[in-house]
């Protein structure tokens, strides 16, 4: 065997997201990145125009559109079971199960799952609001 050690390390990628999406605590707050905020400090506003939507980090991911009835059983962390037709352009001929799949209400981000068969598993709910 050998030995070695890393240095240094620098993520320059992370999914969809390189180094140049990337801001600085100082542009988002205005505040050096030493300076500690508080409560007060953390207005919605002041990150609004910084925060990118969930579809963005998961625009990669194969998306299931789902319907009202099956969005409230994945919220509730609850299966919900697709019809075939909704699954087979899914799945492309893969029969084993399928991870991630991001299951979409109209526009809105549900939940990331997995194909188990006809069945969409919950593995991550939103909570959006």
């Amino acid at each position: 065997g050998t030995v070695g050690h890393v240095s240094a390390l620098r993520r320059t990628a992370v999914g969809p997201f390189t180094e140049g999406d990337a801001v600085s605590f100082e542009e988002v707050t205005g505040e050096p990145a030493t300076a500690r905020l508080g409560p007060k400090d953390r207005t919605p506003e002041v990150y609004d125009d910084f925060l990118l939507g969930v579809d963005r980090a998961f625009g990669e991911y194969p998306q299931v559109a789902i319907d009202r009835p099956a969005a409230a059983k994945l919220s509730m962390g609850n299966a919900a079971i697709l019809p075939p037709l909704q699954v087979t352009p899914i799945r492309q001929g893969c029969a084993d199960d399928i991870e991630p799949i991001l299951a979409v209400e109209g526009d809105r981000p549900i939940a990331i799952c997995r194909l188990e068969g006809l069945k969409l598993q919950p593995v991550k709910v939103f909570n959006l609001g």
